[in-house]
Protein backbone atom coordinates (compact mmCIF):
# COMPACT_ATOMS: atom_id res chain seq x y z
CA UNK A 1 0.00 0.00 0.00
CA UNK A 2 1.30 3.36 -1.03
CA UNK A 3 0.41 6.74 0.85
CA UNK A 4 0.70 10.18 -0.61
CA UNK A 5 2.75 11.22 2.43
CA UNK A 6 4.70 14.00 4.36
CA UNK A 7 7.84 12.13 5.51
CA UNK A 8 10.86 11.82 7.08
CA UNK A 9 13.71 9.55 7.27
CA UNK A 10 16.24 8.56 9.83
CA UNK A 11 19.47 7.73 7.81
CA UNK A 12 23.24 6.60 8.38
CA UNK A 13 25.07 9.37 6.13
CA UNK A 14 28.68 10.35 4.83
CA UNK A 15 30.44 13.49 5.87
CA UNK A 16 29.45 17.08 5.17
CA UNK A 17 26.40 17.45 7.22
CA UNK A 18 25.77 20.05 10.24
CA UNK A 19 26.55 18.50 13.84
CA UNK A 20 24.08 19.29 16.37
CA UNK A 21 25.42 16.85 19.17
CA UNK A 22 27.75 14.58 19.53
CA UNK A 23 29.46 12.97 22.55
CA UNK A 24 32.33 9.71 21.89
CA UNK A 25 32.31 6.96 23.47
CA UNK A 26 32.06 7.19 27.45
CA UNK A 27 31.60 10.80 27.14
CA UNK A 28 27.57 10.42 25.68
CA UNK A 29 24.74 11.88 27.26
CA UNK A 30 22.63 9.48 28.64
CA UNK A 31 19.47 9.32 29.77
CA UNK A 32 19.94 7.91 32.97
CA UNK A 33 16.74 5.60 32.59
CA UNK A 34 18.38 3.31 35.23
CA UNK A 35 15.67 2.37 38.18
CA UNK A 36 13.37 4.93 36.06
CA UNK A 37 9.92 2.89 34.80
CA UNK A 38 9.70 2.13 31.56
CA UNK A 39 7.25 3.93 29.49
CA UNK A 40 3.51 2.60 28.36
CA UNK A 41 4.38 1.69 24.77
CA UNK A 42 1.86 2.05 22.11
CA UNK A 43 2.89 -0.97 19.82
CA UNK A 44 5.50 -2.97 19.95
CA UNK A 45 6.91 -6.58 18.31
CA UNK A 46 9.28 -9.23 18.74
CA UNK A 47 8.08 -11.00 15.54
CA UNK A 48 6.76 -13.75 17.12
CA UNK A 49 4.59 -14.99 14.18
CA UNK A 50 4.54 -17.10 11.48
CA UNK A 51 7.45 -16.76 9.12
CA UNK A 52 7.02 -14.83 5.90
CA UNK A 53 8.57 -13.62 2.99
CA UNK A 54 7.55 -11.34 0.07
CA UNK A 55 5.95 -13.27 -2.46
CA UNK A 56 3.38 -14.27 0.47
CA UNK A 57 1.80 -11.39 -0.36
CA UNK A 58 2.00 -7.84 1.31
CA UNK A 59 -1.36 -7.59 2.63
CA UNK A 60 -1.63 -7.73 6.97
CA UNK A 61 -3.54 -10.77 6.48
CA UNK A 62 -0.25 -12.29 4.62
CA UNK A 63 1.85 -11.08 7.21
CA UNK A 64 0.21 -11.95 9.99
CA UNK A 65 2.51 -10.24 12.40
CA UNK A 66 1.24 -7.97 15.21
CA UNK A 67 -0.41 -5.34 12.28
CA UNK A 68 2.94 -5.10 10.16
CA UNK A 69 2.15 -5.16 6.27
CA UNK A 70 4.72 -5.55 3.29
CA UNK A 71 5.47 -2.13 1.82
CA UNK A 72 6.94 -3.00 -1.74
CA UNK A 73 6.88 -5.52 -3.73
CA UNK A 74 10.40 -5.42 -5.43
CA UNK A 75 13.41 -7.53 -4.34
CA UNK A 76 16.38 -9.10 -5.44
CA UNK A 77 15.94 -12.17 -7.38
CA UNK A 78 16.71 -14.88 -4.97
CA UNK A 79 16.21 -12.64 -1.62
CA UNK A 80 13.10 -11.63 -0.28
CA UNK A 81 12.60 -9.99 2.68
CA UNK A 82 11.75 -11.98 5.22
CA UNK A 83 10.08 -12.40 8.68
CA UNK A 84 12.66 -15.52 9.89
CA UNK A 85 14.07 -16.87 12.81
CA UNK A 86 17.38 -16.31 11.88
CA UNK A 87 17.01 -12.36 12.36
CA UNK A 88 16.16 -12.63 15.98
CA UNK A 89 18.16 -10.80 18.57
CA UNK A 90 18.84 -13.74 20.34
CA UNK A 91 18.59 -11.35 24.26
CA UNK A 92 15.67 -9.51 23.30
CA UNK A 93 12.45 -10.46 23.65
CA UNK A 94 12.33 -14.09 21.39
CA UNK A 95 9.94 -14.52 18.77
CA UNK A 96 11.89 -14.20 15.24
CA UNK A 97 13.20 -10.85 13.23
CA UNK A 98 12.75 -9.12 10.20
CA UNK A 99 15.45 -9.40 7.38
CA UNK A 100 16.32 -6.96 5.02
CA UNK A 101 18.29 -7.73 1.80
CA UNK A 102 20.52 -4.82 0.72
CA UNK A 103 22.56 -5.83 -2.50
CA UNK A 104 25.56 -3.52 -4.28
CA UNK A 105 25.54 -0.62 -5.79
CA UNK A 106 22.27 1.79 -5.35
CA UNK A 107 18.74 1.64 -4.41
CA UNK A 108 19.01 -2.40 -4.36
CA UNK A 109 17.06 -4.39 -1.84
CA UNK A 110 13.50 -5.49 -0.41
CA UNK A 111 10.65 -3.58 -0.56
CA UNK A 112 10.53 -3.48 3.58
CA UNK A 113 7.51 -3.77 6.12
CA UNK A 114 5.16 -1.11 7.57
CA UNK A 115 2.87 0.11 10.27
CA UNK A 116 0.27 2.02 10.45
CA UNK A 117 -1.02 4.44 13.44
CA UNK A 118 -4.52 4.44 13.96
CA UNK A 119 -4.07 8.31 13.75
CA UNK A 120 -1.55 10.26 13.26
CA UNK A 121 0.84 11.48 15.83
CA UNK A 122 1.98 14.39 16.83
CA UNK A 123 5.41 13.19 18.86
CA UNK A 124 6.78 10.29 19.37
CA UNK A 125 9.73 7.73 20.58
CA UNK A 126 10.49 4.55 18.32
CA UNK A 127 13.53 1.93 19.66
CA UNK A 128 14.88 -0.33 17.32
CA UNK A 129 17.75 -3.17 17.31
CA UNK A 130 19.41 -3.69 14.08
CA UNK A 131 22.18 -5.69 12.71
CA UNK A 132 24.28 -5.95 9.55
CA UNK A 133 25.77 -9.04 8.14
CA UNK A 134 29.20 -9.43 9.75
CA UNK A 135 31.58 -8.48 7.09
CA UNK A 136 29.41 -5.95 5.51
CA UNK A 137 31.23 -3.01 3.74
CA UNK A 138 30.46 0.13 1.83
CA UNK A 139 31.62 1.51 -1.17
CA UNK A 140 34.46 4.05 -0.11
CA UNK A 141 34.26 2.63 3.54
CA UNK A 142 30.88 3.61 4.60
CA UNK A 143 27.01 4.45 3.28
CA UNK A 144 26.53 7.39 1.05
CA UNK A 145 23.40 7.00 2.56
CA UNK A 146 21.12 4.37 4.18
CA UNK A 147 17.90 5.21 4.72
CA UNK A 148 16.52 2.80 7.42
CA UNK A 149 13.28 4.42 8.63
CA UNK A 150 10.60 6.65 6.07
CA UNK A 151 8.23 8.41 8.76
CA UNK A 152 5.14 9.93 6.57
CA UNK A 153 2.01 11.70 7.48
CA UNK A 154 -1.24 11.60 5.31
CA UNK A 155 -0.92 14.75 3.15
CA UNK A 156 2.46 16.73 3.71
CA UNK A 157 5.38 14.85 2.94
CA UNK A 158 8.10 12.57 4.63
CA UNK A 159 11.09 12.04 6.82
CA UNK A 160 13.74 9.87 6.45
CA UNK A 161 14.71 8.93 10.20
CA UNK A 162 17.94 7.61 11.23
CA UNK A 163 19.59 8.23 7.71
CA UNK A 164 22.72 6.28 8.60
CA UNK A 165 26.26 8.26 6.50
CA UNK A 166 29.71 7.12 6.82
CA UNK A 167 30.54 9.66 9.42
CA UNK A 168 26.83 10.69 11.26
CA UNK A 169 23.23 10.17 11.54
CA UNK A 170 20.51 12.47 11.09
CA UNK A 171 17.42 12.90 9.76
CA UNK A 172 16.12 13.76 5.56
CA UNK A 173 13.40 16.23 6.56
CA UNK A 174 11.07 16.45 3.08
CA UNK A 175 8.54 18.31 4.72
CA UNK A 176 8.63 21.53 2.82
CA UNK A 177 12.30 21.85 0.85
CA UNK A 178 14.55 18.68 1.23
CA UNK A 179 17.06 19.01 3.75
CA UNK A 180 19.37 16.99 5.51
CA UNK A 181 20.54 17.32 9.68
CA UNK A 182 23.42 15.16 10.43
CA UNK A 183 25.96 14.74 13.20
CA UNK A 184 29.75 14.52 12.30
CA UNK A 185 30.20 11.52 13.75
CA UNK A 186 28.79 8.95 15.30
CA UNK A 187 27.44 7.04 11.74
CA UNK A 188 28.57 3.92 10.25
CA UNK A 189 32.40 3.80 11.30
CA UNK A 190 31.84 4.98 14.72
CA UNK A 191 29.10 2.47 15.71
CA UNK A 192 30.89 -0.50 13.98
CA UNK A 193 34.07 0.54 15.11
CA UNK A 194 35.64 0.58 11.13
CA UNK A 195 34.82 0.20 7.56
CA UNK A 196 32.87 -3.53 7.72
CA UNK A 197 29.78 -4.39 10.06
CA UNK A 198 31.25 -5.93 13.53
CA UNK A 199 27.97 -8.38 13.11
CA UNK A 200 26.49 -7.18 16.54
CA UNK A 201 23.21 -6.34 17.40
CA UNK A 202 22.76 -2.57 18.24
CA UNK A 203 19.86 -0.65 19.73
CA UNK A 204 18.70 2.31 18.32
CA UNK A 205 16.08 5.66 19.00
CA UNK A 206 14.87 8.15 17.35
CA UNK A 207 11.90 11.39 18.90
CA UNK A 208 10.33 13.06 17.12
CA UNK A 209 8.15 16.03 17.42
CA UNK A 210 5.67 18.06 15.45
CA UNK A 211 6.07 21.51 15.15
CA UNK A 212 3.50 24.25 15.73
CA UNK A 213 5.39 27.34 13.96
CA UNK A 214 7.54 26.23 11.48
CA UNK A 215 10.56 26.65 13.53
CA UNK A 216 10.12 23.89 16.94
CA UNK A 217 10.18 20.62 15.51
CA UNK A 218 12.80 18.10 17.20
CA UNK A 219 14.15 14.94 16.20
CA UNK A 220 16.52 13.01 18.49
CA UNK A 221 18.52 10.21 17.83
CA UNK A 222 19.87 7.66 20.40
CA UNK A 223 22.53 4.71 19.26
CA UNK A 224 23.17 2.26 22.09
CA UNK A 225 21.78 4.04 24.88
CA UNK A 226 23.62 7.30 24.33
CA UNK A 227 22.18 10.48 22.55
CA UNK A 228 24.34 11.01 19.08
CA UNK A 229 22.02 13.79 17.69
CA UNK A 230 19.47 15.94 18.27
CA UNK A 231 18.19 19.32 16.03
CA UNK A 232 16.09 21.60 16.82
CA UNK A 233 14.08 23.79 14.65
CA UNK A 234 12.45 21.46 12.10
CA UNK A 235 9.58 22.42 9.73
CA UNK A 236 7.46 19.59 10.01
CA UNK A 237 4.34 21.70 8.46
CA UNK A 238 2.26 21.44 11.59
CA UNK A 239 1.95 25.18 11.28
CA UNK A 240 0.03 24.69 7.85
CA UNK A 241 -2.18 21.19 8.85
CA UNK A 242 -0.17 18.52 9.20
CA UNK A 243 -1.11 16.67 12.53
CA UNK A 244 1.25 14.45 12.72
CA UNK A 245 2.85 10.94 11.57
CA UNK A 246 0.51 7.99 10.75
CA UNK A 247 2.90 5.06 9.26
CA UNK A 248 6.73 4.30 9.36
CA UNK A 249 8.25 2.26 6.86
CA UNK A 250 11.06 -0.64 8.37
CA UNK A 251 14.12 -0.95 5.63
CA UNK A 252 14.43 1.24 3.03
CA UNK A 253 16.70 2.00 -0.20
CA UNK A 254 20.86 2.89 0.34
CA UNK A 255 24.21 3.62 -1.62
CA UNK A 256 26.13 1.88 -2.27
CA UNK A 257 27.18 -1.26 -0.42
CA UNK A 258 30.06 -3.38 -2.13
CA UNK A 259 29.96 -7.04 -1.06
CA UNK A 260 29.94 -8.95 -4.17
CA UNK A 261 26.56 -10.43 -2.91
CA UNK A 262 23.11 -9.29 -1.15
CA UNK A 263 23.96 -9.02 2.87
CA UNK A 264 21.54 -8.78 5.25
CA UNK A 265 20.28 -6.19 7.61
CA UNK A 266 18.50 -7.52 10.57
CA UNK A 267 15.70 -5.69 12.79
CA UNK A 268 13.77 -6.99 16.18
CA UNK A 269 12.59 -5.96 19.31
CA UNK A 270 10.81 -2.78 17.58
CA UNK A 271 8.74 -0.80 19.94
CA UNK A 272 6.61 2.86 19.98
CA UNK A 273 6.20 5.06 22.86
CA UNK A 274 4.16 8.22 23.18
CA UNK A 275 4.95 8.85 26.69
CA UNK A 276 8.78 9.13 26.71
CA UNK A 277 12.13 7.79 25.91
CA UNK A 278 12.01 4.08 25.48
CA UNK A 279 15.86 2.64 26.08
CA UNK A 280 17.70 -0.24 25.74
CA UNK A 281 16.29 -3.56 27.13
CA UNK A 282 17.86 -4.70 30.08
CA UNK A 283 21.41 -6.34 29.47
CA UNK A 284 21.83 -9.75 29.03
CA UNK A 285 25.24 -11.71 28.08
CA UNK A 286 25.02 -12.35 24.54
CA UNK A 287 26.43 -14.86 21.90
CA UNK A 288 29.76 -13.73 20.27
CA UNK A 289 28.73 -12.11 16.94
CA UNK A 290 29.60 -14.32 13.38
CA UNK A 291 27.76 -14.93 10.96
CA UNK A 292 24.04 -16.12 10.52
CA UNK A 293 23.19 -18.57 8.28
CA UNK A 294 21.04 -16.84 5.35
CA UNK A 295 19.07 -18.01 2.80
CA UNK A 296 17.49 -17.67 -0.50
CA UNK A 297 13.51 -17.71 -0.67
CA UNK A 298 11.56 -20.35 0.15
CA UNK A 299 11.68 -22.66 3.42
CA UNK A 300 14.21 -21.63 6.25
CA UNK A 301 17.33 -23.34 5.33
CA UNK A 302 21.17 -23.15 4.99
CA UNK A 303 22.71 -22.50 1.89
Amino acid sequence: MRIKACYLAVMLVAAGAVSPLWAPSGAAETEGREGAPAPKLLWSTTFDCPAWEQSDGLSRKAVNCDGLSGFGGWYIKGYEDQITAEANHPVGGGGKGFRHWEGDGSNKGGGGIFFQFEAPQPEFWVRWYMRYEKGFKWKGGGPHYDKLLYIRSPKHGSAIVALMYANGIGIGNYHGPGKTFASRRGGWRDIMGGEASDGRWHCYEAHLKLDTDGTDGVIEIWVDGKKTFRHDGQNYKGHVGCKGWNSILIGSNQSAPANGRPMYQDWDDIAISLKGHIGPLPKKDAPPAGRSRTHRTGQERGR
